[in-house]
């Protein structure tokens, strides 16, 4: 192969960096190489990191970890939620049954009912606790 020089404007070199880039063979930045071999490393250099990226990078990895992540919170959120709300509904409609049949003791079954309210509400805010903590881990990650 030949050495080049910085200046060197021949046709022969303009033709041989147009096959280079052509053929895919060589990349030089600088259009004057030294030696050819550098070229040719830098290129292969790239054939091996496109390689790695078809086979999958370390990032797909981070990515799939951040995307679990997300993913878990929003189903955590969600059937977190539907269960409590349900609950809830059943224990105010048991409670407007039983004052509408027991007025006088209206205030014993609505004392009762916050309580039993109270404690179905604590699972939804396990929850709550439990998306907020994966959304806060899963932005860390990477």
């Amino acid at each position: 192969m030949q050495n080049y020089k910085k200046n060197d404007t021949t046709p022969q070199r303009i033709d041989n960096i147009f096959l280079f880039f052509l053929k895919k063979e060589a990349f030089c930045q600088h259009y004057s190489c030294v030696k050819i071999k550098n070229c040719v490393t830098i290129e292969k250099e790239e054939v091996n990191q496109k390689k790695h990226k078809d086979k999958g990078s370390p990032m797909d990895g981070i990515f799939y970890a951040k995307a679990a992540a997300f993913l878990g919170a929003a189903i955590t959120m969600g059937f977190g939620s539907l269960g409590p709300a349900l609950g809830q509904g059943i224990i105010g409609m048991k409670a407007c049954e039983n004052i509408g049949k027991y007025p006088e003791s209206a205030n014993k079954i609505r004392t009762t009912m916050i309580l039993a309210l109270i404690v179905v509400e604590s699972s939804a805010i396990y929850c709550l606790l439990i998306s907020g903590a994966l959304l806060i881990f899963g932005t860390q990650i990477g």
